[in-house]
């Protein structure tokens, strides 16, 4: 058997036919948790479309992409499914892709994630390994070990939303487990509602500096406030840990630079993150 777990949120639903469509003929069967989405009667006439292989659990209330994570974990675990299949709702797997990562299934292994190419912008970090250690997968597309991801605490519901995937991949490495991207493995993603900016930003890579070209992320203050406020936590909970494996985690003045430049919204987004940033310590 195989499993795949789709989280919703208000989803276009275009978009996740399409994502249903495209992993239905690929696993054995679908979950979707929805976070109590608005349109949910129109995510339950879809689901109605697929002959019973789409289970849908939905929530009274938004209780965010952790805790969404940890449920469908949850009936992972019940039906006795030692991985699956995360996907967000406007993800796009490749033909094969299930069967591209799971061909490198080991118990060893935590997380094996795919290439992912954002829609509005080419993924540029792929090489000729078939497959190479990955320290920073995105949840969306992974195939998650199960047992692992129970024996590690799941991810951690207090984050809500933002840095969920990082805060475990950073528990995965200091745990000793493995984590890989298989780079013949394709999922088309889009991050926020990337527009580019056309002004060169620095990002760390390999230990060197390189420009690329910035975005907007489209995101809004409330994701700014989470995006900092996680961002904080990871930094006090497992920075000196990291430091000493060499990995660096990203720089929250970053996150101010690239608001102040390139985002709109600024005065509310700076408000939001000042907010994160005053209240990070209560997750510790």
């Amino acid at each position: 058997m195989s499993l795949s777990g789709i989280t919703t949120y208000n989803p276009d639903i275009l978009r996740l036919r399409n994502n249903l469509n495209s992993i239905v003929t690929q696993v054995d069967k679908i979950i979707i948790f929805d976070n109590h989405s608005s349109n949910l009667n129109e995510i339950q006439n879809l689901t109605n479309h697929y002959s019973g292989r789409v289970s849908l659990y939905s929530s009274s209330t938004n209780v965010g992409v952790a805790a969404a994570l940890n449920a469908m974990l949850a009936v992972a675990q019940n039906q006795h499914e030692p991985w699956i299949l995360f996907l967000d709702q406007d993800s796009k797997p490749e033909l094969n892709l299930y069967r591209k990562l799971s061909a490198h299934v080991e118990p060893n292994t935590a997380i094996l994630s795919p290439l992912v190419e954002d829609i509005n912008r080419k993924h540029q970090d792929a090489n000729k390994h078939e497959i190479e250690p990955f320290m920073w997968p995105i949840t969306s597309g992974s195939l998650v070990n199960v047992d692992v991801c129970k024996k590690l605490g799941s991810f951690n519901e207090r984050l809500f939303i933002d840095f969920v995937d990082d805060d475990y991949s950073i528990r995965v490495f200091l745990s000793g487990y493995k984590s890989y991207r298989v780079n013949d493995a394709i999922l088309t993603h889009e991050i926020g509602r990337l527009t580019p900016s056309g002004i060169p930003f620095p990002h760390i890579e390999g230990g060197r500096i390189v420009w690329r070209r910035a975005f907007n992320s489209g995101h809004s203050p409330s994701r700014h406030y989470y995006q900092v406020r996680n961002l904080c936590y990871l930094r006090q909970r497992y920075g000196k840990s990291l430091a000493k494996r060499d990995v660096k985690l990203p720089s929250v003045l970053k996150f101010y630079l690239h608001s102040i430049i390139f985002e709109n919204n600024r005065i509310a987004n700076i408000k939001a993150m000042n907010k994160g940033f005053a209240d990070y310590g209560n997750l510790l």
